[in-house]
């Protein structure tokens, strides 16, 4: 242990671990109940649909991780670390996941000759699926090369603050500043 070690702030805030706990609670029951569902009836039944109940949870357990994995960060090195797994859950596997789960059904509508966005949760998953590019677009333009795609600085750092507000959401609901 070197000297500096007590010198750190503590990492975490109250409710962190609760909020923790109820996130990756309800991810792993969605988890289960979808892939039970779908493997018990037999993933050919449902064709290229199968593809869309199975890799949605798993996005959605990439995308928690990912917020998740920045809650608790306080110091820079932390922080640094805590950006680079954000970034790996979310930009480099949630998102390819959860665009393939997309692109599955659009195939399958497709293949079938069925109308699209015609249900509200079509609707709604267009409009999730929009959020999550933009969220995307921004999260990475305001932090890569120093946020140049936003102005650099201030201005970047200005719109990053949106950027995570938004991602926030039910996470912040559990969590005490303290």
């Amino acid at each position: 242990m070197g000297s500096d070690d007590f010198a750190t702030k503590r990492e975490g805030r109250s409710g962190d671990a609760l909020a923790s706990n109820l996130v990756w609670a309800g991810v792993a029951a969605m988890t289960a109940t979808t892939w039970s569902v779908v493997l018990i009836n037999g993933p050919t039944s449902f064709r290229y649909f199968a593809y869309h109940l199975l890799l949605q949870p798993v996005a959605l357990a990439c995308f928690s991780h990912g917020i998740l994995t920045l809650q608790p960060t306080s110091q820079p090195r932390s922080k640094a670390a805590g950006l680079e797994r954000h970034q790996m859950s979310v930009f480099n596997i949630g998102f390819p996941t959860i665009t393939l789960g997309t692109l599955a059904i659009v195939y399958n509508k497709y293949l079938r000759d069925y109308p699209h966005f015609r249900t509200w949760h079509a609707k709604l998953g267009l409009a999730c699926m929009i959020w999550t590019l933009v969220q995307l677009c921004v999260g990475a333009g305001s932090t890569w090369y120093n946020g140049a795609l936003f102005g650099g600085g201030a201005k970047a750092k200005a719109l990053w603050k949106y950027h995570r507000q938004a991602n926030q959401g039910p996470i912040s609901f559990f969590t005490v500043e303290v």
